[in-house]
């Protein structure tokens, strides 16, 4: 039996909804870069133009993903996680004969390899998926086991699939 016992921080919460959000279609990513370069056009006309009014809108192109994390989904995320004391409490994880197991102090269950549609991570965590915008975090610190981890990835690569990426 393979258990990585934890408790979500804020800074681990935000950190993995970042991962989530990087996340994004091809086609998100792809307006994301067009944005990005109009944004870079107007800015370069506006400056070759004298245009100054145009400058401001250039760069609300160039930092509206920063300026929306920031001042938008930045707030609702510390709010969220700060009034869920569902996100704050104890869990566990654990590989016992090849189930994945879940747990809080009040309850513990086997999630089916099939109920995982799919999984991410980067170095700060682990996301696995149970719908599109519903997943269980899994935080990668310094107290983690690596040989948890290996084990970890090595059954969710056999049962649910390569990582998203």
């Amino acid at each position: 039996m393979t258990a990585f016992p934890y408790t979500l921080t804020e800074a681990q919460f935000i950190a993995a909804q970042r991962l989530h959000v990087s996340l994004r279609s091809r086609g998100q990513k792809l307006l994301r870069g067009l944005t990005l370069l109009l944004g870079v056009a107007v800015v370069a006309g506006s400056l070759y133009e004298h245009t100054y009014w145009l400058l401001l809108a250039g760069l609300i192109a160039i930092f509206a993903p920063w300026l929306s994390w920031t001042f938008s989904t930045l707030p609702r995320l510390l709010q969220t996680y700060r009034s869920s004391p569902a996100l704050q409490q104890s869990n566990c994880i654990a590989l016992r004969d090849g189930q994945l197991c879940t747990g809080t102090d009040q309850a513990e269950s086997t999630l089916p390899w099939s109920h995982i549609i799919q999984w991410a991570e980067n170095e700060h965590s682990l996301l696995l998926y149970l719908q599109p915008q519903l997943f269980i975090i899994v935080p990668k610190n310094s107290d983690a086991l690596p040989d948890f981890f290996s084990a970890l990835r090595e059954q969710l690569q056999a049962q649910v699939g390569p990582p998203v990426a």
